[in-house]
């Protein structure tokens, strides 16, 4: 038999960032120049969002970046206010 006990629910913290993203930039390792320079993002707990742009616009590179799969160059995403690099364990990332 497998024993689950979840963790307590908790009500997010009004204002509280699922995602915080600040003056981030990342390159992969066979580019010279990053991917994505300065960027900025705030997602609020509970918020649903869409990144929409043309092909090479940086958009799965970010989405690497948030889910540690890419190394930052610059800056630091945080999710739920723990640094990605913590809780890297936690998140998955499907194409």
């Amino acid at each position: 038999m497998i024993s689950y006990s979840p963790h307590p629910h908790q009500e997010p913290v009004a204002g509280a960032l699922a995602v915080n993203a600040v003056n981030i930039s990342g390159a992969y390792e066979h580019q010279r120049a990053p991917a994505l320079n300065g960027v900025n993002l705030q997602v609020p707990v509970g918020a649903r969002i869409a990144l929409v742009g043309s092909n090479g616009a940086g958009k799965s590179t970010l989405l690497k970046l948030i889910a540690g799969l890419l190394p930052l160059h610059q800056g630091t995403i945080s999710l739920f206010g723990h640094s990605v690099g913590v809780c890297r364990h936690r998140v998955a990332y499907l194409a």
